[in-house]
């Protein structure tokens, strides 16, 4: 089963639905990237994949259909979640080594290394947060 999400179906619209898209995209990553404090490596990986998404998107009908196969910015969140994953891997193996442990049970993350964002970022949390008053 192929499944689309809302960027797929703005881009239907021709060259207004594309920069719709792209809009949608660049500031989800400025918010995930301020969010999780993201290295430059990785911001210009998510650039790319707006960019090709983008001009892929451009094209009248094939790039449509290459656009809901490409999914941007779940590569986008791909990324991203690696990246936050191995950064609370390292910090709970530094915390270990630094005798902060919790005597072998869950490690708590340093105050302030995270912020209190749940990982799977979404619509929903995007606007939960927002509401919070959070940035």
């Amino acid at each position: 089963m192929l499944r689309f999400g809302v960027e797929s179906l703005v881009g239907l619209i021709p060259v207004i639905g594309d920069f719709a898209g792209v809009f949608l995209a660049v500031t989800y990553m400025n918010t995930i990237r301020r969010r999780f404090d993201v290295p430059p490596s990785i911001v210009s990986q998510m650039t790319i994949n707006i960019a090709i998404d983008f001009c892929v998107g451009l094209v009248p009908i094939l790039g449509d259909l290459v656009d809901t196969i490409f999914k941007a910015n779940m590569r986008n969140y791909a990324l991203v979640e690696n990246y936050v994953v191995q950064q609370r891997k390292a910090a709970a193996a530094q915390d270990l080594e630094a005798g902060r442990g919790n005597g072998g049970g869950v490690q708590e993350p340093r105050p302030g290394y995270f912020p209190d964002v749940p990982l799977r970022f979404n619509a929903k949390t995007a606007a939960k947060t927002a509401i919070m008053g959070r940035h």
